[in-house]
């Protein structure tokens, strides 16, 4: 554009009351960037929507604090319509170039009442890109949002989350996509903010977290969060990866180790031709001792058991309480199978809450040890 056309769109403008409007000449350095200006035309309206005074500005150096123009001015070509706020009003900055020879620009202000939807429209197309880039096959979920609300996402983000399309999406506040606590029981609004705070800081950062799909179904998700600064307003890419089948797999996984461990953890070991031997170590919790009862009997009812020995000397005196009520419930359903037991290890902690429970232990052989143990059984092997 032409000096020989700025002028007179200045003074065209000049009286317009809803944009403020000022010519401006800078000084450039090497690279042709602008290092100053100074205003040597103006409306009313440009002074009024900065709150400056005229002898102040006309034909000086231009400085206002609150708002770095020469920073915006410097910009490429592309997106530049950022916000200044002052007096509780959102001022839109745009400037229009001259051309080279004398740096000649104008700089026009514009009250704005519906900035909100607008900007992030035009927000939105200044990090598309990055979305694009991201999503080419369309399978990576993403959003890029303004610290509270949805700006933009992709097909794979609506389809996470279960909406038929981007419009029904967009109606729901960003905070309801996630239940009101999370699973650690921390309240979701807050931890997510600490997470926002985090990204802020350190510009990036990786956590596990819990959404909700429309129909109520939870999803438990990895989120990546990349902050930046796009125009003076924060912006936050988040890149979200379905952990649904990797959480199935790991539960999966939980229960089969498990499993085997109370397997490895009560050991049905045959030690004569109709003699088993059952050694209980370590704390006994209620699960256990349940897969023990169960393993015992079905090991007496398979090998045709006659006697079985129970070794409780590596028993921990901490689990005594669950121990003692389901040795009980093992000693009882071997006598009714015809099957003898010998309790062998029996501490004076055990033996004292056997006592208290006053019980008939008739059926029952207990011996100091696993030696004892073993001849009681030899003996009863052969008669």
């Amino acid at each position: 554009m032409s000096n020989s056309f700025i002028a007179p769109l200045a003074i065209h403008l000049s009286n317009t009351s809803n944009l403020g409007i000022a010519l401006c000449q800078g000084t450039t350095d090497e690279n042709n960037k602008i290092i100053s200006f100074c205003c040597i035309q103006f409306n009313d309206t440009f002074i009024k929507l900065l709150g400056l005074e005229e002898e102040n500005i006309l034909n000086q150096p231009f400085s206002y604090p609150a708002y770095d123009f020469i920073s915006f001015i410097n910009q490429d070509d592309g997106f530049k319509k950022p916000l200044l706020k002052r007096n509780g009003e959102h001022i839109k900055v745009d400037f229009i170039k001259g051309n080279s020879a004398n740096d000649n620009f104008i700089i026009q202000l514009e009250i704005v009442t519906h900035y909100i939807e607008d900007y992030k429209i035009e927000m939105a197309y200044e990090v598309k890109n990055q979305l694009i880039n991201l999503s080419i096959n369309n399978n990576i979920p993403m959003v890029i949002f303004d610290m509270k609300t949805q700006i933009n996402f992709n097909k794979a983000y609506v389809e996470l989350f279960g909406y038929s399309n981007a419009e029904e999406l967009l109606a729901v506040p960003y905070n309801k996509l996630s239940p009101e606590f999370q699973p650690n029981g921390k309240h979701s609004h807050e931890l997510m903010s600490s997470y926002i705070q985090e990204a802020k800081q350190s510009g990036f950062i990786q956590f596990e977290w819990t959404h909700i799909k429309k129909d109520g179904t939870l999803i438990p998700v990895q989120i990546s969060y990349n902050f930046m600064v796009i125009n003076n307003m924060p912006i936050i890419s988040a890149i979200l990866k379905d952990l649904t089948e990797i959480k199935r797999l790991e539960a999966a996984n939980k229960l089969e180790h498990e499993r085997l461990l109370n397997e490895m953890s009560t050991p049905i070991i045959p030690i004569l031709k109709d003699t088993i031997l059952l050694p209980l170590i370590g704390t006994i919790t209620e699960k256990r001792a349940d897969i023990a009862v169960k393993v015992a009997l079905t090991a007496i009812s398979d090998m045709q058991s006659r006697v079985i020995i129970i070794d409780v000397s590596g028993v921990n005196i901490s689990s005594i309480e669950v121990s003692v009520v389901n040795l009980i419930k093992l000693i009882a359903s071997a006598h009714l199978m015809g099957c003898t037991t010998i309790l062998c290890g029996v501490s004076p902690e055990l033996a004292q809450s056997i006592i208290e429970l006053d019980l008939d232990l008739s059926s029952l052989i207990s011996t100091n040890n696993l030696e004892e143990a073993l001849k009681i059984a030899i003996k009863k092997s052969y008669n």
